[in-house]
């Protein structure tokens, strides 16, 4: 998304970053590099600039997509750990049935979680499961770890046809 026209893409990267919470550090290009340049230069700048605040459709859209930055080609997938920051996981999966299912349930650094289809198919049209696999999937953030847990499990029971209780997480 280009948030300020005639800037390279690094650019308007990092200006965004700024605005969603993201940190100098969290330049996800490599040191030395013009785009790595070029994204901390546009942090800086939405950082020094109280009047470059973007629209409410900016913020909304900056809010629900990965920066392309994240998409690593070689593996066909988002590197959605780096961009949530993530800091845990949990696998909940059921293996017992004629139709299996594994996600995963994933906490980030700033306290939320969500759940992910760490294969990019087992989760069958559950559309608040994160796909890494397709470019267009987002995460649904749950705020505490009961809730997601609970989710996770009525996720992989209604596909496989369990009881959901079996795959909770202890905590």
């Amino acid at each position: 998304m280009e948030f300020v026209p005639g800037k390279s893409e690094a650019y308007n990267a990092g200006w965004e970053s700024f605005f969603i919470d993201r940190g100098l550090s969290d330049n996800p290009h490599s040191a030395g590099s013009q785009s790595h340049k070029d994204w901390a230069d546009g942090f800086r700048a939405a950082q020094a600039s109280p009047n470059s605040t973007p629209t409410t459709n900016e913020l909304l859209l900056a809010a629900t997509t990965i920066p392309p930055e994240y998409w690593d080609n070689r593996q066909e997938r988002w590197n959605s750990h780096a961009f949530f920051h993530t800091i845990n996981h949990w696998h909940v999966s059921d293996y017992s049935q004629d139709e299996n299912c594994e996600v995963l349930v994933v906490e980030c650094k700033d306290g939320r979680f969500y759940i992910e289809d760490n294969f990019g198919g087992d989760a069958k049209g559950h559309t608040d499961v994160f796909n890494p696999f397709d470019r267009n999937s987002y995460p649904v953030f749950f705020s505490d770890f009961p809730s997601v847990n609970e989710a996770a499990a009525k996720i992989v029971a209604s596909i496989t046809g369990s009881d959901y209780q079996q795959f909770l997480i202890e905590e």
